[in-house]
Parts: C-alpha cells; structure tokens; sequence
C-alpha cells in the first residue's frame, strides 16, 4: 500500500473527481475538514493529502458546465400534457 506521499497527481485526480461525484460542491469543505483534523491528530503527512485532494476538487468543480436550466430535458409521452421536466 502506498503512503499519502506516494499518490501521484492522477491517484489524487481520480480521487478528487469520485469526491465530487459524492459529494458535490460539499466535497472541497469535507477535505478542509478532514485535512484539519488530521492535523489536530498530528498526522501531518495525512493532512498534506488531504488539501491536494481540497485543491484537486477545486479545480474538477470549476471545470464543471454551470446549470443554466437549459439542460432540462422532457420526461413525458410528447401527447401529453404535463409540467414535469428532468433536470
């Protein structure tokens, strides 16, 4: 098993963008987070790969298409008569 020091950028990519899958926008506060209580325990090394998972989410969210509503689609039979949309 590889220690935090031994992940290269693409381990810390991959795991960046599960994060987000997970967790949206919250995933940047949940790795400040963790990476701060690692610190608090000492664990310094920990807490070091946990903001380059921070700063690896950043940078996958703002790489993310902002909603627009324009990404609506239609989920009913074309006949009918309805205001339900998915979004």
């Amino acid at each position: 098993m590889k220690t935090p020091a031994q992940l290269d950028e693409e381990q810390v990519q991959r795991s960046a963008e599960a994060l987000v899958r997970t967790h949206g926008e919250a995933a940047t506060e949940i790795c400040a987070q963790t990476s701060q209580r690692w610190h608090e325990r000492g664990d310094h090394e920990a807490a070091r790969l946990w903001k380059r998972f921070m700063l690896a989410c950043r940078q996958v969210l703002s790489e993310l298409p902002t909603s627009t509503g324009r990404g609506a689609s239609y989920t009913g039979d074309p006949g009918e008569e309805t205001d339900d949309v998915k979004v």
